[in-house]
Parts: structure tokens; sequence; C-alpha cells
């Protein structure tokens, strides 16, 4: 949904949907029932402290839906209404937003006056909510100046922005190629519609991903930015053979590595030694298995990501061809110049 058919009057709804409202719950129930059979029974049914943290957790999500499951967002061109049941909990004006901080698992939209909405990344229309409110931050964000041409990437570039773009949300304009690499605005990342590897039209598409997770002793939390770049069936044939078999390939690789180590390096360097040399074996497996995905997608796919700002607001890909990523830069900027004007409608704010 587009700012411009907002302005028409159409509203986006975000609320948890029916599915998770009733498949987390009983999840938890089950959990619960599980510790209360462990603590009545002064053991737990399987010694497993895996099973036990999961059971934990599960209490904890249905809690946390069964208390955020009655909420939901309703967002038009002039305000944001909070509903908790039936109820209206609060509302404010769109165009007191000041910034949208994306974090893990969910959006945060923060106002003028100080309060915070949350957007869990698992409602529904999460998407065209943040949708709307980026442009309708870039909006307000290059109101002190005109939009830039489409075409003058370059100059658009040297251009001072009229605010913080970290305090609100965005990066303005798009910046200029740096060789083979350009940052993009996420939210208006465009690309010609060919094969970003051999030129041909574009049959399908391959994703794209950077991640940044944090470790939670049995499971990880991860905020990851996508982008969808066109590819030809043939390059999307190739890609995914190629990451099956290298992954096939590494963990050959670590299984070797490992029998090597503990059959013959413990007989023949001694236990320090061969522990030492399997430590680093495994860090190097590891940065590799990091690196994969990125060393392929250039490869086969053309582009791959290369970093993500903190606020997961913008994201850098290396192309294959500086001619390519020129392209997508003034793609970008298109878009996000088309979308700004369309906020700047729902705003009043026209020039």
């Amino acid at each position: 949904m587009q700012p411009t058919s907002t302005a028409r009057g159409e509203t986006i709804v975000v609320r948890c949907p029916q599915v998770v409202r009733v498949v987390v719950p009983l999840l938890g129930l089950a959990g619960l029932a599980y510790l209360a059979v462990g603590l009545v029974h002064g053991r737990f049914p399987v010694q497993d402290m895996r099973l036990v943290s999961l059971a934990a957790a599960l209490v904890v999500a249905a809690v946390l839906i069964l208390f955020i499951s009655r909420s939901r967002l309703e967002i038009d061109a002039e305000e944001i209404r909070q509903y908790r049941g039936a109820n209206l909990v609060r509302r404010a004006p769109v165009r007191a937003i000041r910034a949208i901080a994306l974090g893990l698992q969910k959006k945060t939209l923060r106002f003028d006056g100080g309060e915070e909405f949350n957007l869990h990344d698992g409602f529904e229309n999460v998407a065209l909510a943040v949708a709307f409110f980026q442009a309708i931050l870039d909006a307000r964000a290059s109101s002190a100046a005109p939009s830039p041409p489409p075409a003058g990437v370059a100059a658009a570039a040297a251009a001072p922005p009229a605010v913080d773009l970290e305090d609100a949300g965005g990066a303005l304009p798009v910046a200029a190629p740096a060789g083979n690499r350009v940052t993009l605005p996420l939210q208006y990342v465009a690309f010609p519609a060919q094969c970003c590897r051999c030129g041909r039209a574009a049959g399908t598409t391959c994703q794209v991903s950077m991640s940044r997770s944090i470790w939670l002793l049995f499971t990880t939390v991860s905020t990851i930015a996508t982008v969808y770049v066109p590819a030809c069936k043939w390059c999307k044939t190739k890609r995914s053979v190629a990451g099956v078999l290298s992954l096939l390939l590494l963990l050959l690789t670590i299984v070797a590595g490992l029998i090597a180590f503990l059959v013959i390096g413990i007989d023949r360097g001694g236990p320090g030694i061969t522990l030492a040399a399997l430590g680093v074996f495994l860090v190097l497996m590891w940065i590799l298995g990091r690196s994969l995905d990125g060393i392929l997608d250039r490869h086969f796919v053309g582009v791959r990501a290369v970093s993500m700002s903190k606020n997961v607001q913008t994201i850098t890909l290396g192309f294959r061809d500086a001619a390519v990523a020129a392209a997508v830069a003034e793609l970008t900027e298109r878009r996000r110049a088309r979308q700004v004007a369309g906020a700047r409608q729902v705003l009043g704010e026209a020039r």
C-alpha cells in the first residue's frame, strides 16, 4: 500500500494473526504442564535442560501473545489509533512521528511527544506500515529542499541532508556508487528487470541477505535485511546447486578435520598442540561458513550483501558489474522520489 492510496481513505490494520493467537497459547499450556509435572514429582520427565528451557520459553511466549493479541493499530493518512480489545487506548497524529527504530523482532514508532508504539514482527501488515511511515519520515526529512532529479544521483549524494538521518530513520538521498558497492535505503531498493549476473531477462528472483544475531544459549535472535535480486532461471539454478554442494563440502571438510585432529594429531603432536590447532581450524571453518553465501551470491547472482546499518535502514550491496550498481542506485532514487512525493501529498505538503 502506497501513501497515495492511503490518502484516498484506506486504512492499514496491524494485529496479531489468528493462527498465532491460537497455536502459541496451546504450546504455552503444554510447556506449563511439562514444568508442573516436573515440579510435582521433584524431577522433570526428561532430564534435558534444553527441553526445560524450551518449555519455559513457550510459557513466556504464550503470556506475551495473550497480552498483545488483543491489541491492534489502525493507521491512515491522519492518525494512528491503538486499541486493546474493543477499547481505544490512545491515538497520535501521523505527522508527529519522529523515527522508526528497527530492532530484534519488533519495530518501534517514536513520536515528537515522546510516545512509542511497538509493532512486533509477527503482526500482520507490519511491512505495509513500515513502508508507509518510512516514506512519511523521508518526506519530512527532505522538506527543507526539493527532491533531487532521479538522474542526478551523484549530485544528490553531495547535497547535505536537512536533518539527522540516523534520527529520521532513512538515507536521503541515495548515495552515488563507490566502485562496485552502493549503500541503499532498504525500503526503496529497486533493480532493473534483468538478471544481474548475465543480463538476460529475469524470470525469477534470488534472496540476498545480511543478518545480525544474538546467541541465547539454545537459540539465536536475529535481525535480517533481505533484498530480492532479479535473476534468470539458469543463474538461480546454478546458485541453488552451488549452495548445496558447497555446504556438503564444508561439512565434509569439518568432519575430516575433526577426525584428523582427534585421531592423528593427538598421537603425533600431543593433546595441547592438537586442541590449539583444532580451535584454529574450527574458527577458520566458522569464518568460511559465514562468508560462503556472500561468495556464492557475488559469483552466481551478481550481487552480495556487504553490510547493513545499525538501525537496519540501509544495506550495502556489492556488484560484479559497476554499471549494474549505478543502474540500481538510480532506480532506487527514482522509487524513493515517487514514494516521498506521495507522502508529501498525505501530509498536505505537496509543492
